[in-house]
């Protein structure tokens, strides 16, 4: 399993394009990941490269978005 967050106290506009990046080629998988936008502020907008529901800050101070695998089937 694998795990990515975003806090911050500072700005609550930012935005991490992806929480983990991995090449396009075959072979390569992951599995069970997880994205997490703390402290009601800060976005990660997908989990591997360009996939994933994103992480928004949520009404109680943390929101997560996981993936199963990768690439999806």
């Amino acid at each position: 399993m694998g795990g990515a967050y975003i806090y911050t106290n500072v700005n609550p506009t930012l935005h991490a394009t992806h929480g983990f990046e991995v090449p396009v080629t075959p072979g390569v998988r992951l599995h069970s990941l997880l994205t997490v936008s703390l402290n009601n502020a800060g976005t990660i907008d997908h989990i591997v490269n360009d996939v994933g529901a994103p992480a928004t800050p949520g009404p109680n101070g943390s929101n997560v978005s996981y993936l199963t695998e990768y690439p999806i089937p």
